[in-house]
């Protein structure tokens, strides 16, 4: 995609790493043991095997067969353990006075990271993404085709599907909602993975490609992510290079701090 070229997918686990970890080297001097676990640094390791940066939303026949909706897109490190959390919280509840020291740790770590303002940066690129995807829905080649998506999930079983698989009313979300899985009795996404769900991600997965919404939709996005990066080449050029110079910090902080693998 247009936009790709302009983040890595590692750039805002990487700053929070590095954050942490000089919050704990920070944390270690007032005699608080705060252990991060090890995270790599290559871009590689921040995507699914099946994405890109933009996250598109490209739901295939075989990835529905294998894990239904519980295939997650967007970037970012699927490494941590939800023990690592758990400790780090319980040492935070248990450590009297812990809120004021951390803060000011947080405080130095930020003077040495330049984590907001990459930030700032990225949540910026992240809502134009978003306004392409919501755009990218409007042309009448995506709205013929979310049509033949419709009847195709309809002649399916599914007969209250959207009129789209992007629903702009909900929340500018993907199919399913909420309540679409609780009317089928599909249990929430984070619940464990059913038959049910995989059987409804199939038949949709299938519909978007025969009917064409997935090829339609796709060019769309292209097309609304090139017009952006042509509007705000200077600005983008310009949040490329603060985060190859944020880079640069972020990599000395994880080698001079970063626990063995």
């Amino acid at each position: 995609m247009p936009l790709d070229q302009f983040q890595d997918p590692s750039a805002d686990a990487l700053l929070s790493y590095a954050e942490n970890l000089l919050v704990a080297d920070c944390l270690e001097g007032e005699g608080i043991n705060w252990p991060i676990p090890w995270q790599p640094t290559d871009n590689e390791s921040y995507l699914e095997p099946h994405a890109n940066i933009s996250g598109f939303p490209a739901l295939t026949v075989a990835l529905a067969t294998e894990s239904g909706y519980h295939v997650n897109f967007n970037p970012g490190w699927r490494g941590g353990s939800h023990d690592s959390s758990q400790e780090l919280n319980a040492i935070a509840l248990s450590t009297p006075g812990f809120e004021p020291v951390f803060g000011s740790c947080l405080e130095e770590a930020r003077e040495q990271v330049p984590s907001l303002a990459v930030s700032e940066s990225t949540n910026r690129l992240l809502g134009w993404r978003a306004e392409t995807d919501f755009l990218a829905d409007d042309p009448p080649a995506v709205v013929d085709a979310g049509a033949r998506w419709q009847q195709c999930l309809k002649d399916a079983g599914y007969a209250s599907v959207p009129a789209s698989p992007y629903e702009k009313d909900e929340d500018d979300a993907f199919m399913p909602s909420d309540e679409l899985m609780a009317e089928l009795g599909i249990p929430p996404r984070q619940s464990e993975l059913t038959q049910q769900e995989i059987d409804l991600a199939v038949a949709d997965a299938s519909c978007r490609e025969s009917s064409g919404w997935a090829e339609a939709y796709y060019h769309a996005v292209w097309d609304a992510q090139a017009k952006l990066v042509s509007e705000h080449a200077d600005e983008l050029v310009r949040i490329r290079e603060e985060w190859e110079q944020a880079r640069e910090v972020v990599l000395d902080v994880v080698a001079d701090h970063a626990p063995e693998q």
